[in-house]
């Protein structure tokens, strides 16, 4: 396929997965959500080329949470958005658990109860809190994306 037709996927997966998710914080400015905006596909595309290549590592991606945070303020919207596109976008693409057990689980209110995880608002998620959650989902599964397959497993409605 050719690169700006796989650019173009892309783009609108992560238009559908941000507008669906509500990841778009609604209490920042209109400025600020079109700065995050920006930054969020900049990085996106950063990342799913490494995705793309099989070179991605979860300091990958861990570093671009980080990066994230600065344009909205938080650790649990800027994790959301990154984990939540890369699960996507890897099973979609059928990679290798290679690619699959580098990727971070998306956390959110689900994976929290699910996985009896320390309750607490994404928005006051701090980065020590979230590598603690990490860790624990990495420890109980082979791949830390299950955790989030299997909490919202529970949830589905057929």
């Amino acid at each position: 396929m050719e690169e700006s037709k796989r650019d173009n996927i892309k783009n609108s997966l992560l238009t559908v997965l941000c507008n669906a998710t509500g990841i778009y914080r609604r209490t920042i400015t209109a400025e600020q959500k079109k700065n995050y905006q920006i930054k969020l596909k900049e990085i996106i595309m950063r990342l799913t080329k490494k995705v793309d290549s099989d070179s991605i590592t979860n300091k990958d991606i861990r570093n671009a949470i980080i990066e994230l945070r600065e344009f909205c303020g938080s650790i649990g919207a800027s994790q959301k958005a990154i984990n939540v596109y890369l699960k996507f976008y890897s099973v979609i693409s059928n990679k290798k658990d290679l690619v699959l057990r580098e990727l971070d689980c998306p956390i959110d209110s689900f994976v929290i109860k699910k996985n009896k995880l320390k309750k607490i608002a994404l928005s006051n998620l701090n980065l020590e809190d979230y590598e603690e959650m990490q860790n624990k989902l990495n420890q109980k599964y082979e791949m830390r994306i299950l955790a989030d397959i299997e909490a919202w497993d529970i949830k589905k409605e057929y």
